[in-house]
């Protein structure tokens, strides 16, 4: 059950680091999509809305230092 929780947590932020670069190359519409498409894995696995507001925006931030 736990590694199966990493696993989806794994994934979903490759999915938030995935709409990031889609935003870097001017795909605004897609990174918003794929975004929208994974709030509900990131809200199981992150365990809340703020929680999952807090991770994507570190990733953000990231993506923002270039």
């Amino acid at each position: 059950m736990i590694s199966r929780k990493i696993n989806e947590m794994q994934g979903v932020q490759g999915e938030l680091i995935k709409a990031e670069a889609l935003e870097e190359l001017g795909r605004d519409v897609e990174a918003q999509a794929l975004r929208l498409d994974s709030q509900g894995w990131a809200r199981y696995g992150f365990g809340s809305f703020g929680a999952m507001q807090a991770k994507s925006a570190e990733i953000a931030a990231l993506g923002a230092r270039g």
